[in-house]
C-alpha cells in the first residue's frame, strides 16, 4: 500500500511540474532552504545537524530522493525500486555512495 500512494505522489508531482513548465534550478532551491532553515526559530542550530543539512541541500536530486526515502520514509529498496522505476541495485549503490559522501562531509 505504501508504494503506491508514494508512487501516485511522484508521479502528480511530475506531471503538475510538467504540465505548469515550472523551470527552477535545484541550487537555487538548497539556496533557499538553507537560508530559510537559518531563520527558522525551531532550528536549533547545533553544528551537527547544520552541516547535515547543508551536505544534503548540496546532493544530486537523484541522491536526495533516494536517500530521504531510504533514511526519513524508512522505505525499502525494494518500494524505492517501483516507485522510481530504478533498478534496485542502481538505488542500493547510490543510497550506500550519498551515505559515504554525507558522512565523509560531517567528519571533517
Amino acid at each position: 500500500m505504501k508504494t503506491w500512494i508514494y508512487t501516485i505522489a511522484h508521479n502528480e508531482a511530475i506531471r503538475y511540474i510538467s504540465q505548469k513548465k515550472i523551470h527552477v534550478s535545484l541550487h537555487d532551491i538548497s539556496n533557499q532552504y538553507m537560508n530559510t532553515l537559518k531563520q527558522d526559530v525551531f532550528f536549533d542550530g547545533e553544528k551537527l545537524s547544520e552541516t547535515f543539512h547543508t551536505v544534503l541541500s548540496q546532493l544530486s536530486e537523484k541522491q536526495r530522493i533516494i536517500f530521504n526515502l531510504k533514511y526519513f520514509d524508512d522505505l525499502t529498496f525494494n518500494e524505492m525500486a517501483e516507485i522510481l522505476s530504478i533498478n534496485e541495485n542502481t538505488i542500493k549503490s547510490t543510497y550506500y555512495n550519498t551515505v559515504k559522501i554525507i558522512e565523509s562531509q560531517i567528519t571533517l
